[in-house]
């Protein structure tokens, strides 16, 4: 009895009398019942491995490649990368536009020698428009807007450079530059010329840019640096 009971399942699985189910009805409507697992849901056309993988794993793949030539590219720059002849920082009521940066970065080049011996003359070279209280004070009078808020912040960026010692020359505002003195921050003319301190010495440990020969040939190149700007070494 058993037997029978299994042909008898057997044949009416087979029987084309038998109405299809709903989903058996989707399924050959959408002629999935027809697609090859190798190939594409669309066309029919057979996918190969490098394409089924990239369909199966392009987001990781994606991400992977990504990260990859982020690394690249990051290990190029520091392979390629010419190191400074000299460590810039400024900070003052000056701001470079434009082109002032490589002129002025010019002009030094100029003065300097190649001191890393790599046979390229090149600065590094940290610029901070920064006002004083009493510069503030002076552009209110005149009516003039003074953004508080990224002047702070620019102090606040000059604080966080001055200290990390990066930088050797400075180009300060008299104020700041009285800040770092104070603590101690600077050598002194003596240490730096001996005996033969240059014109335009300011407090024993700076010199006044405009009093310098340098600036007065090349003031197109400084234009944005005021004359008070007091040039120290670190």
């Amino acid at each position: 009895m058993e037997e029978e009971k299994k042909v008898q399942e057997f044949i009416c699985d087979e029987d084309p009398n038998i109405e299809d189910s709903v989903a058996a009805k989707r399924i050959k409507a959408l002629g999935e019942d027809q697609v090859n697992e190798h190939e594409t849901k669309y066309h029919g056309k057979k996918i190969g491995r490098v394409e089924n993988f990239w369909y199966q794993h392009r987001w990781h793949a994606g991400i992977i490649i990504f990260f990859t030539v982020v690394a690249v590219v990051a290990v190029l720059q520091l392979v390629t990368r010419v190191k400074p002849d000299a460590s810039i920082i400024y900070a003052g009521p000056g701001t470079m536009l434009g082109s002032g940066y490589e002129r002025f970065e010019a002009a030094v080049c100029e003065l300097m020698e190649d001191y890393n011996g790599d046979g390229k003359k090149e600065i590094s070279m940290a610029d901070n428009t920064y006002l004083s209280p009493e510069q503030i004070a002076e552009k209110d009078k005149l009516g003039q807007f003074v953004d508080r808020s990224a002047n702070q912040s620019a102090y606040e960026r000059y604080r966080v450079e001055i200290t990390s010692r990066e930088y050797l020359f400075c180009m300060l505002d008299p104020a700041l530059f009285r800040e770092v003195k104070d603590n101690s921050g600077f050598l002194s003319l003596s240490e730096i010329f001996g005996e033969d301190i240059p014109a335009g010495a300011f407090e024993d440990y700076g010199i006044r840019l405009g009093d310098t020969d340098f600036y007065k040939e090349h003031k197109s190149e400084f234009f944005f640096i005021p004359a008070d700007t007091i040039l120290a070494v670190m």
